[in-house]
């Protein structure tokens, strides 16, 4: 999700492995089937806006199927199956949620710098999520997992 040249990244993978070798790997679905992360998206941006360090939808930008399978192909891969894979989120404290999407992340070094206190973005992100999943917490998290095989 994060190599800039993801077509290297998949010739490179591709490279590395025996005949028959399997790549196996996981990426996140959109932002938007991912509530809490929308929701933590919405508030880290919305205090800062139009600063590209704080934009927080990087990871959650490779969920397109047909462009996974056009990167396979282009390295050689076959057999390629990809899955959606939904996880369920319960009785989970949207402060905790919070804490880690905001604490658990260099994120939190950059909204240092720019002179906010954790705290704040802590409690608006819980905020958010709270009106998101309730509380405690209810929502999923959802994922794509590839797996392909070089012949």
């Amino acid at each position: 999700m994060f190599v800039p040249d993801k077509g290297a990244a998949f010739s490179e993978m591709h490279r590395v492995l025996e005949e028959g070798g399997i790549v196996l790997f996981n990426v996140w679905d959109r932002i938007e089937e991912n509530p809490h992360t929308l929701a933590n998206a919405q508030v880290v941006e919305g205090l800062f806006p139009g600063d590209a360090e704080m934009r927080f939808r990087l990871p959650y930008e490779m969920y397109d199927r047909a462009l996974l399978w056009d990167l396979l192909a282009q390295a050689q891969f076959e057999d390629v199956k990809i899955e959606d894979k939904q996880v369920p989120i319960t009785g989970a404290s949207p402060r905790t949620i919070a804490t880690g999407q905001i604490r658990g992340t260099p994120r939190s070094l950059l909204i240092q710098r720019r002179g906010m206190p954790l705290e704040d973005v802590i409690e608006k992100v819980t905020a958010a999520l709270t009106k998101v999943g309730g509380d405690p917490y209810q929502g999923v998290t959802k994922s794509i997992v590839v797996q392909a095989r070089w012949h």
